[in-house]
């Protein structure tokens, strides 16, 4: 922009559009997250000096311009779709049909590889075609490109009849779920608009199973059991969970827990002997409904793999009431099962570590003469636990929680199932 419009841009972020205040400091318009995504709101961030801004602002900075990012990527992706469909280099001519030439154009044009290119393409082509509501979302910084993608992942095997549905279900709060969230939103969704061909694609999909093994940038490896049968994926990964648990018990260990479940996984697939009393039966939390269930931190199971695990893990669906008080800093197991059912996964928003392998965070400290109740009580993973302290954590009468950041946003997270 020309000098003349940041000056513009600048007097339209300060106090009251237009009052310069001491020292140079920069504000953002009260009705930033009210403005569409364009020239306009572009013009605005442009001015900014980031440095100038308070804390507060500076996250409110950044959220805009990841809905003006959102609306640029849509941008993009519509400039590959109409690529494909342009036929003539000196018309407005175009094709109604995709050119077969068009991802070539692409991968020249941006000196992209051939893959990337090809993936641009055929994201470009659904979104124009079968998504056209989750463009709109993507164009008016309602959707990013990340959940984008989920919605064209986890539809695309759905019949395009019921494409729409599915998608006007779940479009309107997609902005406030993680693309975790929101993939298991739509698996639940699919599952519940096609149950057979859900089913269907399950069978298929094990026939695909295999186990890759792939080098990394920094030399190291990776082994991968892809598509896999989810009741063997839930109880191996929790056997391996309960092993390492013990092992971090141990006086002098010093390996993180993630470190010491990748050693003892690679130790029993080389059949080596894993010291130590293999743990108790796989605890597994699922919920279920009418359509099958879903494990917090994996997602959604079909009713056939809910049966399985019931034979061979010990699956906690606990409804039992529990108001009583313990003296102890350390909740009972009844304590334990109840809020775990209640709350299944870490309280932090947008979290999905299990509860079951979460802490169990009293709200109100023990030291400041919080209770040991349920009501007390809520997961976090060991990583929010530790946030806790700069953090603030409120709870609600209908069980939802809001956090409070260091920079004053709050957060909320909805109430539990």
């Amino acid at each position: 922009l020309l000098e003349e419009d940041h000056e513009l841009g600048f007097r339209l972020t300060v106090a009251a559009y237009g009052e310069i205040v001491p020292d140079g400091q920069h504000f953002l318009p009260d009705d930033l997250e009210e403005i569409v995504p364009g020239l306009f709101l572009a013009a605005i961030l442009s001015s900014i000096d980031r440095t100038k801004l308070s804390g507060y602002d500076v996250v409110r900075l950044l959220q805009a311009r990841d809905r003006l990012v959102s609306h640029v990527q849509a941008g993009f992706y519509a400039d590959v779709g109409e690529v494909a469909h342009a036929c003539d280099p000196d018309t407005p001519a175009r094709d109604v049909y995709p050119v077969g030439w068009a991802a070539e154009e692409v991968q020249t044009a941006l000196m992209r590889t051939r893959r990337s290119a090809e993936a641009d393409l055929d994201l470009a082509l659904r979104l124009r075609s079968r998504l056209p509501d989750v463009f709109d979302a993507m164009e008016s910084g309602q959707v990013d490109l990340g959940r984008a993608k989920v919605f064209c992942w986890e539809l695309e095997s759905l019949h395009p009849a019921l494409v729409p549905e599915a998608v006007d279900r779940v479009i309107s709060e997609a902005s406030g779920l993680t693309t975790g969230q929101l993939r298991a939103r739509l698996q639940r969704i699919v599952t519940q608009l096609d149950p057979e061909g859900r089913a269907e694609r399950f069978g298929a999909g094990i026939e695909d199973r295999v186990m890759a093994v792939q080098s990394n940038p920094d030399l190291t490896g990776s082994l991968l059991l892809l598509n896999a049968d989810p009741k063997q994926i839930l109880l191996a990964s929790r056997y391996v969970h309960g092993l390492a648990l013990k092992h971090k018990a141990r006086p002098g260990e010093t390996r993180s827990l993630d470190q010491i479940k990748v050693d003892i996984a690679l130790d029993l697939l080389q059949g080596k002997k894993i010291e130590g009393a293999p743990p108790a039966p796989a605890q597994i939390m699922i919920l279920l409904d009418d359509i099958g269930g879903h494990v917090p931190g994996y997602g959604r199971i079909l009713p056939e793999t809910v049966a399985a695990l019931l034979e061979d893990a010990t699956v906690d669906i606990n409804t039992e009431d529990c108001a009583h008080e313990t003296a102890s800093r350390r909740p009972t197991k009844t304590q334990r099962r109840h809020v775990q059912r209640r709350y299944p996964t870490c309280v932090w928003p947008g979290c999905r570590q299990p509860a079951v392998v979460c802490d169990l965070d009293h709200r109100d400290p023990v030291a400041a003469g919080g209770p040991t109740t349920c009501r007390n009580l809520a997961p976090l993973c060991r990583h929010h636990h530790m946030c806790k302290p700069v953090w603030k954590l409120d709870r609600h009468p209908d069980g939802s929680h809001t956090w409070t950041s260091p920079l004053r946003h709050t957060y909320q997270t909805g109430r539990p199932p």
